[in-house]
């Protein structure tokens, strides 16, 4: 039997994963195309095969983290990318290291991943007021895992 997913041909004898990668922008060039992607992983990958995957997706930002949603797992955060000293993103787990085909095995054919950057200035606007909340880094890490559970 054979099913389409998106321009992939898929066969029953293979069991592959094909899944959609999207971020959000990080400054106004970056909207200038579209973020979404899509990539192929095996039946053997891990969740942790996926986030280190998408530490070469996401760019590196100095005192930036991503949390990264799983828009088929009750939209939890599965992990989080992070840039270190040197300048390479490293990953954290916030889930069980367990099989990407398990994570989703209740949407086979429709899966995909958000990435959802948090810097340590937050920039907002109130009646016309610009306000900028700054957060030391170590301290915005703390915050964005407590507040996905992590």
């Amino acid at each position: 039997m054979q099913h389409s997913y998106r321009g992939f041909n898929l066969s029953a004898k293979e069991y592959i994963l094909v899944i959609e990668f999207n971020r959000n922008s990080i400054c106004m060039a970056d909207d200038m195309m579209s973020h979404r992607t899509i990539h192929k992983f095996s039946d053997t990958a891990t969740v942790l095969t996926l986030l280190e995957y998408l530490a070469d997706y996401v760019p590196r930002m100095n005192t930036a983290v991503w949390a990264i949603i799983s828009d088929n797992y009750d939209k939890k955060v599965i992990g989080f990318i992070f840039t270190d000293e040197e300048w390479t993103n490293k990953v954290e787990l916030n889930t069980e290291n367990i099989l990407l085909k398990n994570l989703f095995c209740d949407k086979p054919l429709n899966l995909s991943v958000y990435c959802k950057n948090y810097y340590i200035y937050n920039t907002f606007w109130d009646d016309g007021i610009r306000h900028v909340k700054h957060y030391d880094y170590p301290s915005l890490f703390k915050k964005i895992k407590k507040d996905y559970g992590g």
